[in-house]
C-alpha cells in the first residue's frame, strides 16, 4: 500500500485496522477445517524509496535455457530508464531500457557455469537489480520445471515428489501461527531430514515468506495454494475478484522462489458450472502471470463399482486445464473399505502426472491398540499408511504425494471428547513433535523412492 500522497511533512501516524470476520463471500468461506487466526501475524515494514523505484523484479531460468528478467519501475521517471540485472558470481549482466509503461523484459543465454537449483543441490545466487536511483537485491535459484506425458521433469529429469502437507502452525503444546524462522525451519527439517522428503504442500493459503525462502535454502519443492476451499461463493463477482487478487499477490511475491513448482487454485471444490468458470479463470490467471511453473488443484475423486470392484479416478472438467492432477483420497478412513482391500483398488490411468495431494487417518499420539487396531490408534494409522502406499505403488501415472499431514493441528470442528478435543489428529507427529509409527512407514517408502526402488 503506497502512502506517499497522504503523508504530511511531519507528525504522521500510521494506524492499521484489521477485520478478520469470516464472510459468506470471502475466501476462505466461513466454515473451514483449520483454525483461523485474526490480527497481524506477520512482520510489517515501512519502506522508503526514491521517487522512481524498482517495484517488481522477476529473474528466472526459462525452459529454453536463458536467464530472463522482468523488472517494473514505478514513479514519474519509470519510462526509458536503463536497468541492470547482475549475477556477479556468474559474471552476468542482463541489461536493457524500460518501455513506456516502465517495464523491462530482457534475457541472456545462461552461462555454462550455472549450477541449477534442486533439492539435492539448492544453489542460490545473489542478484542485484540496479537503476539510476534504486537498488534491489535477492537470492535466487535457477531451475526448470515442466511435464512430459505423465512425467514431472525437474531440470529435464523425471522426479517423484516425496512430500507431506503442512499447515502454518509451529510445534508446541499451544502453537501459534506467528511463524518465525526457527519455527519454519523445525517444520521443514522434519520433512527434509526426518521423512527424507523433497516436497511440501503448503496448505491451504499462502504461507509466510519466511517459509518459502527457507524452502529455497533447504532444498524443498513447494506447492503453494490460495484458500479457494470447499464452498466459496462461486457465483459472486466479489469473491472471484478477491480470489484473483490473492492469487496475483501470491505469485508476484514468490515468483523468485525456485522452490515453488506448483501454484494451486483450489482444494476440494464440488463440481458445478459456476465453479468451473471461477476456477478456469484462476488457471488462466496463473498461466498469464507465470509461464515457468505448473498449475494444479486438489480435486475430489470419482468412484464407481465395476463388476463388484471399486474403480477410482478423476472425473473433473477442470483437469483439462491443469498441468498436474491432484487427488484427495481417504479410502479406509472416511469410507467403509477394509484396509486390506486398499491395495487391490483400481485407479484409472491419467494422461498427465498425478499426485495424491491428501490421504491420512487420525491417531492420538500414545494411544495404542495392538489387538483391535481401532480407529484413532497408532496401529490403525500405521496400517492405513501401509495399505494406502501399497495401493499407490500400483498407479502407473502417480508422480508424487503429500499425505495429510505433518503434525496434528488446531481444528475447532474436530471435537471428539477423547481423541480430538479441537485437534485434527492426522499428523504423523504430535503437536510437540513426537513421531507416530506411521511416520516411519512413510519414511521407509521415501527412502526406497530416493534409492530408485
Amino acid at each position: 500500500m503506497e502512502v506517499t500522497d497522504v503523508l504530511r511533512t511531519s507528525q504522521n501516524q500510521l494506524t492499521v485496522g484489521v477485520d478478520s470476520t469470516p464472510k459468506a463471500d470471502g475466501a476462505p468461506p466461513p466454515v473451514t477445517d483449520w483454525e483461523n487466526y485474526g490480527g497481524i501475524t506477520r512482520p510489517m515494514r515501512l519502506v522508503i524509496t526514491p521517487g522512481t523505484f524498482i517495484d517488481e523484479a522477476w529473474v528466472r531460468l526459462t525452459r529454453d535455457g536463458r536467464i530472463a528478467a522482468t523488472v517494473k519501475l514505478d514513479g514519474p521517471q519509470a519510462a526509458g530508464q536503463d536497468v541492470h540485472v547482475r549475477v556477479a558470481e556468474l559474471g552476468l549482466d542482463v541489461t536493457g531500457r524500460t518501455d513506456a509503461s516502465g517495464v523491462l523484459n530482457a534475457s541472456a543465454a545462461a552461462p555454462k557455469a550455472l549450477v541449477r537449483w534442486s533439492p539435492d543441490k539448492p544453489k542460490l545466487y545473489d542478484i542485484a537489480v540496479e537503476t539510476r536511483d534504486d537498488h534491489l537485491s535477492d537470492r535466487v535459484g535457477f531451475r526448470t520445471i515442466e511435464t512430459k506425458g505423465s512425467e514431472i521433469l525437474l531440470n529435464g529429469k523425471p522426479i517423484f515428489l516425496r512430500g507431506i502437507s503442512v499447515h502454518e502452525e509451529e510445534f508446541g503444546d499451544n502453537p501459534a501461527r506467528t511463524i518465525t524462522e526457527a519455527g519454519a525451519r523445525a517444520l521443514l527439517s522434519e520433512v527434509k531430514t526426518g521423512l527424507h522428503g523433497n516436497f511440501v504442500r503448503l496448505a491451504h493459503y499462502p504461507h509466510s515468506e519466511i517459509t518459502t525462502r527457507l524452502a529455497d535454502e533447504m532444498g524443498l519443492l513447494v506447492w503453494s495454494e490460495i484458500p479457494v476451499y470447499w464452498l466459496v461463493d462461486f457465483g459472486n463477482p466479489r469473491t472471484l475478484a478477491l480470489a484473483r487478487g490473492m492469487l496475483a499477490d501470491n505469485i508476484r511475491r514468490d515468483r523468485n522462489r525456485a522452490s515453488i513448482i506448483l501454484w494451486s487454485v483450489a482444494n476440494e471444490t464440488p463440481i458445478t458450472d459456476l465453479r468451473n468458470r471461477f476456477l478456469g479463470q484462476l488457471v488462466d490467471d496463473v498461466k498469464a502471470l507465470d509461464d515457468t511453473r505448473l498449475v494444479t488443484a486438489a480435486l475430489l475423486t470419482d468412484r464407481k463399482t465395476v463388476d463388484g470392484h471399486p474403480v477410482i479416478g478423476l472425473n473433473d472438467p477442470l483437469a483439462d486445464k491443469l498441468d498436474v492432477l491432484a487427488a484427495n483420497t481417504y479410502n479406509g478412513w472416511y469410507t467403509d473399505d477394509a484396509l486390506d482391500d486398499l491395495p487391490s483398488m483400481t485407479w484409472k490411468a491419467t494422461d498427465k502426472p498425478m499426485v495424491f495431494s491428501e490421504f491420512g487417518a487420525d491417531a492420538l499420539s500414545g494411544f495404542s491398540d495392538p489387538v483391535l487396531k481401532r480407529k484413532f490408534s497408532e496401529e490403525f494409522q500405521k496400517a492405513y499408511y501401509e495399505k494406502t502406499l501399497a495401493m499407490a505403488r500400483a498407479i502407473p501415472t502417480l508422480r508424487g504425494m503429500s499425505p495429510w499431514i505433518l503434525k496434528d493441528f488446531r481444528a475447532p470442528r474436530r471435537q471428539h471428547p477423547i481423541y480430538q478435543q479441537g485437534w485434527n489428529r492426522k499428523g504423523l507427529v504430535s503437536p510437540t513433535g513426537r513421531r507416530k509409527p506411521a511416520f516411519f512407514v512413510l519414511r521407509a517408502f521415501y527412502e526406497a523412492k530416493e534409492a530408485g526402488k
